[in-house]
Parts: structure tokens; C-alpha cells; sequence
């Protein structure tokens, strides 16, 4: 609500200031109508022999105080002689209550009236207002005790006034707050740049100017006008994958309140698919035990995982997020609903014991990995489904099986079932050589991997004992991809286990868009 504030002067000598007038109350004669006066000053401000006046009379003030002055920076109250107590139970304890002597101050406050302030003959401060359409229980506040302006007075936001207290509207010359912040693109890439938006605030009555920092290392000066509100532009950069939390803040020479001058801002970029690999599932524990999936950091640094998410959907609320807490370069970790001695989770999905999708969201909603299994690929029974190798593609069935450790998993530790050779590094590797298929839970298993030379083939892969005789068949005409793997047990299309010795296996593969060939024969050897 705008007034028209007709005349205002204060002594500047006395720094005794008028700082609220409730003249506008429900009833036409309301016994509770105020002035607040305040004490700017740095000592103790003597009552005696005040007086209050309008155009039309004027009254002495009185009051029970025991110490009868007006403390620095402190407030005091001028209330009607019918006053009935209605703001008793908000006005703070040491205040200063000022009775007139008479019913009514002045002539009774009205919607346009004058007021002045005397003491020993001296004038100490004079207020007019015009306030014909100010709306009944709201009090006139002043903003600042700064400035004589006119605009140093407005309609107080708190019904009923503030008596005694921090006027509602009350602003200092100079305020700038930073009041949000936002930024384009939302997800950027790695070390793309990126535009910064900073909303700034002038809540004081002063025009100002200042530094907007960025973590220190940028800075940009800006200018904003009284009660008005600006976007700084800026752009940045040289930020990694993950979360980063930036910090925005402001300097601002005398500015009056400095909890509003700095804030937080969060910058989320996405990993690269693989960062973070699902390297264990435990899809069907025993009972009194509970699901599981491990991960594994195959990169050289550490990944906070606070953020990622896991779920068996491809749709997440980023919020979602699992816990704070760090993975380490070549290092696993064991996420679960449960505590179990692992990383709980409390929005951890229910995995389908005949198969399910698996997929691992980066702070920014990206996929990372995805594993989509079916119940042949392994485990069960207290059993993990344990990946053969973090290198070959997580949706291989070839690269998965049930693990053959002792105590039917390997949390926290490297697969029983993991081969170390990168399928990059020759067209067919064997581990172990030599394998001991004996059941001790320590090579018991023979990894093939495999690199085409082209893209997309069909794959016979045979063994064969030394004299040509045929033993088991791992794959017949099985459309494959340009790297896999295949494994071997040790034993005969029969079930049974194979004896000591060495054997042939027979790789043939025709490329689907030439119908070339490629074919290999590769020897493995079993111990017991």
C-alpha cells in the first residue's frame, strides 16, 4: 500500500526517530492504537518532560518504567490512556510503555494526521501521512533510519503492526542478496563450458555495486539499483565428471546482512558408459539373507557414488540416490536393501529370480551399465551370478556364470570365475593354461577369449582330444559379435569329466556379410 508521506524531518542531534504509527484499527474508537518511537543513538535517551502533539492538542508522557529512559537502539511505546493490554503478550519485556494523559493521543490518531515529538521545547521529530485507502490493522513502518526519503515509509507486512520490535519492512541502505542461481546445459559434458546465471537482489534502499566470485577463481563486478533485481551472465569451465558443488558469493562494502550473500550450486556431469561396470548379482540368497549387486571401478580414480542410482527400470528420480560414500580405483563395492555388513540402499529394486534388467544410472540419469539376465546364466540357490570378465560386453550370456567359490560368492573380492586378458590383446587367449577342473574352487574353469576380425559372424566352437575324436561342442553356428568369450568346465557332452591331458579346441567362424571364413586351432591342457 502507497502513502503519501507529507511531511517528514528528524534531528539529527537527537536520533530519536518515529518508527511506527498504528492509526488505522477495526471499531471507530479503538483503545489500541500506538506510536513507536527508537533510539538510534549510542547512549541512553532521558523521557523526561517528552510530549506527543498533533495539530490539535498536546499530551505528557509518563510511564512505570523503573529506569525511565530508552536504552540504545531500543524501542519504546506511546499507547493510549483506555489502552486495554491487546499487544501485551507480543511486545518484548524491556520495552518502554509510554502513557499520555489523557484517553486519546492528540486528538485522536485519523487516516490523515501530523504528529511531532517535543521535548524541553524542542521539536525532536515530525511525521505527516496521508493515508485515505490504508487498510484497517496494518501500522505505517519505517524501512531504514538512513534516509529521510519518503520511500523510508510503507504498510507493514505483519497484520496488526510490530510493535516494540524489528518493523516488518525494515531494510538497510544497502542489502544485496544472491537469490538463485541456475545454469545451461544442464548436464554438460566434461570440461564443456558452461553458462552460469546468477540472480542478484537489491532488498535495500540504496543503489550499490560489487564483486560476484566463483569459487575464488572467477570474478565479475556488477552495479544494481534500490529494490530491484538483476541476472549476471557468466561462463565457466573445467569441471570433471560427477557431482560439483560450486560456490557463488558476493562482496558488497557495507552491506547490512551477510547471511543472504552466498549460496551453493550444484553442476551435475555425466560419466562416460562403463565408468562403473555390475560386476556380481545376487538374485536368489539364502533364506534370512538378502539380494545383492557388487560393482568395480576399473578406471585409475576414485568415483563417489553419491547420486548414482540403481533400478531394474529405465526410468529413475535422479533424487533417488545412493548414500555418500566412495569407490576406489580397482576396487569393489556391495550394494544391497538390507544392511548385511554392505552399502545399504534403501530404493534398491527387487531382482526376478528367472531374470530381470539391471541398470546403473550416473548422477545425471545416464546409463553406465546394463546387464539384462536370464535364469541360464547362473547362480541360484545361495549362488551369485559372478561376470567372467569387466572388459567384454555385460550382456554376453558367455560372460557370466554361477560362481564356483566355496562359499558360493565372491563379494568384495575378484571373481572366482574372472579372466584377466583382455579380448584387445590377441585373437584368442586361454585362462588358465594350465586349468585344474577338480572342484577346489580355484581353476576350474577354462575362459576363451575371443577377437574377429570382423564384425558379425556365425561360430562353431568344438573340442577335440589329441587322436581327432571329438569331446563337447561350447557353440554351433551361434551368432556372435566381434569379441566374446566362451567356456569349458572340463567335462564331455556326456556330463562327465574329461582325464588329464591336452586338447584341441577348434574355432570356425564365417563373417554374415561375405560368408569368409576364420578359424583357429588352439591347444588347452588339463590337470588335476
Amino acid at each position: 500500500m502507497k502513502l503519501t508521506i507529507v511531511l517528514i524531518f528528524e534531528s539529527l542531534m537527537a536520533q530519536i526517530y518515529f518508527s511506527e504509527v498504528m492509526f488505522v484499527l477495526d471499531g471507530s474508537d479503538s483503545p489500541n492504537e500506538f506510536i513507536e518511537i527508537y533510539n538510534a543513538s549510542d547512549v541512553d535517551f532521558e523521557i523526561e518532560s517528552l510530549k506527543i502533539a498533533d495539530k490539535f492538542s498536546i499530551d505528557d508522557l509518563s510511564t512505570d518504567a523503573i529506569n525511565p529512559v530508552i536504552k540504545p537502539q531500543s524501542y519504546a511505546l506511546i499507547v493510549e490512556g483506555d489502552y486495554n493490554g491487546f499487544y501485551d503478550n507480543s511486545i518484548p519485556e524491556d520495552v518502554i510503555i509510554l502513557g499520555v494523559d489523557d484517553a486519546s493521543i492528540g486528538n485522536g490518531l485519523s487516516k490523515s494526521d501530523s504528529l511531532f515529538l517535543i521535548q524541553n521545547n524542542d521539536t525532536l521529530s515530525i511525521l505527516g501521512w496521508d493515508g485515505d485507502h490504508h487498510p484497517s490493522g496494518y501500522s505505517l513502518e519505517r524501512i531504514s533510519f538512513e534516509s529521510d526519503f519518503d520511500e523510508v515509509w510503507t504498510t507493514s507486512i505483519d497484520s496488526l503492526g510490530t510493535p516494540g520490535k524489528l518493523n516488518s519492512v525494515h531494510l538497510q541502505m544497502i542489502d544485496i542478496a544472491v537469490d538463485s542461481v541456475f545454469h545451461s546445459p544442464e548436464f554438460p559434458e566434461p570440461f564443456e563450458n558452461i553458462n552460469l546465471f546468477v540472480h542478484l537482489s537489491n532488498q535495500g534502499i540504496s543503489p550499490s555495486n560489487g564483486l560476484l566470485h566463483i569459487d575464488d577463481f572467477v570474478s565479475l563486478d556488477f552495479n544494481i539499483n534500490s529494490q530491484s533485481t538483476t541476472v549476471i551472465e557468466i561462463q565457466i569451465s573445467g569441471y570433471d565428471s560427477g557431482v560439483n558443488n560450486i560456490q557463488i558469493s558476493i562482496i558488497v562494502e557495507d552491506d547490512f546482512n551477510k547471511s543472504n550473500d552466498s549460496l551453493w550450486h550444484e553442476i551435475r556431469i555425466p560419466y562416460e558408459f562403463g565408468k562403473l561396470i555390475i560386476n556380481e548379482i545376487m538374485v536368489d540368497p539364502l533364506t534370512e539373507e538378502s539380494e545383492w549387486i557388487e560393482l568395480y571401478n576399473p578406471t585409475p580414480e576414485s568415483i563417489p557414488l553419491w547420486g548414482w542410482v540403481i533400478n531394474d527400470i529405465e526410468s529413475i528420480q535422479i533424487d533417488d540416490g545412493m548414500p555418500e560414500t566412495i569407490i576406489l580405483s580397482n576396487s569393489y563395492i556391495v550394494i544391497s536393501k538390507d544392511e548385511m555388513g554392505f552399502h545399504t540402499y534403501s530404493q534398491f529394486p527387487t531382482l526376478n529370480n528367472t531374470g530381470d534388467n539391471i541398470y546403473l544410472f550416473d548422477p545425471t540419469g545416464k546409463v553406465i551399465n546394463h546387464v539384462e539376465y536370464d535364469r541360464n546364466w547362473g547362480g541360484g540357490d545361495g549362488y551369485s551370478m559372478e561376470r567372467v570378465s569387466p572388459y567384454l560386453d555385460a550382456n554376453l550370456r558367455s560372460n557370466w556364470g554361477t560362481s564356483i567359490h566355496e562359499l558360493g560368492s565372491t563379494p568384495l573380492m575378484k571373481n572366482s570365475l574372472f579372466a584377466s586378458v583382455e579380448a584387445s590383446i590377441s585373437q584368442v587367449s586361454i585362462t588358465p593354461i594350465p586349468f585344474t577342473p577338480n572342484g577346489d574352487g580355484i581353476g576350474d574353469v577354462c575362459t576363451i577369449v575371443y577377437k574377429l576380425p570382423f564384425s558379425q559372424g556365425f561360430m562353431d566352437a568344438i573340442i577335440f582330444d589329441v587322436t581327432g575324436r571329438r569331446i563337447t561342442e561350447l557353440s554351433i553356428n551361434e551368432s556372435v559379435a566381434k569379441t566374446g568369450l566362451l567356456s569349458w568346465d572340463g567335462k564331455n557332452q556326456h556330463g562327465n569329466s574329461v582325464k588329464t591331458g591336452q586338447y584341441l579346441l577348434h574355432l570356425e567362424v564365417k563373417n554374415v556379410y561375405n560368408q569368409s571364413t576364420w578359424e583357429t586351432i588352439e591347444r588347452i591342457i588339463v590337470m588335476k
